[in-house]
């Protein structure tokens, strides 16, 4: 995979996927300041996305690819930040497994949307990423709420995201 892990440069993450990983879980950072500065001096601010990136649906992509059983309903990734904690799961089929999105294009990309709908909610702009330019199905989002109870996310006819609690 192309992301690297964690350093003094980089907020990225490598998760080494074979035929019997199901999940994953990670952190996203809070906004930090950087060992760069501008020019007046002051440090440039890093700002995270606190929701899942294209390279992290890659790699739960990945994970499909390499699942030998076709279960991929147990395939999932967790993501953990001062936002909210969520899960993607995926519940696609073969035909719905695309890779590809672990490149520093695709996080310009993600970034620069977020630039365009910086009003939007992390909830919002990563479930229009995923269908208006990643062009993916078969990945549900979930949002875990502190008291335990879980909500599925989906993007209604308008674009904007209903919720829906899950079966406890």
């Amino acid at each position: 995979m192309a992301q690297v892990a964690s350093n003094a440069n980089s907020d990225g993450m490598t998760v080494t996927v074979t035929p019997s990983l199901k999940g994953y879980i990670h952190t996203h950072l809070n906004d930090y300041p950087t060992d760069t500065f501008n020019d007046s001096g002051e440090p440039l601010i890093a700002q995270p996305i606190r929701m899942f990136s294209p390279a992290d649906v890659n790699t739960l992509m990945t994970m499909a690819g390499m699942a030998t059983d076709g279960n991929y309903r147990e395939l999932y990734g967790t993501m953990v930040s001062s936002y909210g904690n969520y899960t993607i799961m995926f519940t696609g089929t073969a035909a719905d497994i695309k890779t590809g999105f672990d490149t520093e294009q695709w996080r310009k990309d993600y970034v620069n949307y977020r630039i365009l709908h910086k009003f939007w909610s992390f909830e919002k702009l990563f479930l229009n990423f995923l269908k208006e330019k990643m062009n993916v199905q078969g990945i549900d989002l979930y949002k875990i709420k502190n008291n335990g109870t879980v909500q599925k996310k989906t993007l209604k006819s308008n674009n904007n995201v209903q919720s829906s609690d899950c079966p406890q």
